[in-house]
């Protein structure tokens, strides 16, 4: 009998319990003598490989001394393991906030990130991004902060060896907007042309046609892995929303080739982006 596809719950569980285990210090073999399990089992439910069963993560969670509102948090992650598609409010800790969508970043072979509004966050400059955070008027220097540094750490993932592919899909009014102002937007779409050349990435812009297309649906990312399947993220301004089913998976991969159909080809796009370069100077 073989596992089943690990949830993102079901990872997000895992990977708690082996935090508090390490921090702990303790083995899996320590901590499955504790709680009458064998190291095997708490390795797949570290991994999320296995369904962690609700009495076994209580007495994980008692092991660890790990009480209050986290330990809350934990079981109901534990109730809801097997359960896929996840719908995650904000949360007032930066990494805490970001932890999941980090994780299906480090682990994708390849990444879509269709943006209607603005340039796709891995393809962005740090000065872009500062503006486009700041002139959003939501955020706190704080948050802006560490969002740029943040935004840079997954930037830099895309020069290293075995990073995933990129497909980067934007639109002509994204390429328009001054953001930050001209000098910040002209180096921004230069920008984009030297990363459009790079192995790995592919940069696609839906030109105004005076049609509506998909796009106007909503941005959203995909994340290709070989297992567990791949996962649809949409940014909310107070939330986030990771979707696993595969129906939502199929409607979201329709979409994304009418988004190719309805684009321009790779050096169309790049002489768009050269073109609308030109006019802001």
């Amino acid at each position: 009998m073989t596992d089943p596809d690990p949830t993102l719950r079901g990872q997000e569980l895992g990977e708690e319990l082996r935090r508090l285990r390490v921090a702990a210090g303790l083995t899996l073999a320590e901590a499955g003598e504790r709680i009458d399990a064998s190291s095997s089992k708490l390795s797949r439910i570290e991994s999320g490989k296995r369904y962690a069963r609700l009495e076994d993560v209580a007495a994980l969670l008692a092991l660890y001394d790990v009480t209050g509102e986290r330990r809350g948090r934990l079981l109901a992650l534990a109730r809801e393991t097997g359960r896929r598609g996840w719908w995650q409010p904000y949360h007032p800790d930066h990494d805490e906030r970001l932890r999941t969508l980090l994780k299906l970043e480090s682990e994708a072979c390849g990444i879509v990130d269709f943006q209607a509004t603005h340039v796709p966050d891995l393809l962005q400059t740090t000065e872009y991004a500062r503006a486009l955070l700041t002139e959003s008027d939501m955020l706190t220097d704080q948050e802006i902060r560490q969002l740029v540094t943040t935004r840079k750490r997954r930037r830099a993932r895309l020069r290293h060896e075995g990073s995933p592919t990129l497909l980067a899909i934007t639109t002509e009014p994204a390429l328009r907007y001054t953001v930050g102002g001209v000098p910040v937007q002209r180096r921004q779409l230069d920008h984009l042309l030297r990363m459009s050349t790079r192995r790995g990435i592919t940069l696609l812009v839906v030109p105004n046609s005076g049609r509506a297309n998909v796009g106007w649906t909503g941005s959203f990312s995909m994340f290709a892995r070989t297992r567990p399947p791949s996962v649809i993220f949409v940014d909310h301004l107070t939330s986030k929303l990771f979707l696993e089913d595969d129906s939502d998976i199929q409607t979201y991969e329709r979409a994304i080739d009418r988004l190719i159909g309805a684009a321009l080809d790779t050096g169309e796009s790049a002489a768009l982006i050269a073109r609308v370069a030109r006019e802001l100077s």
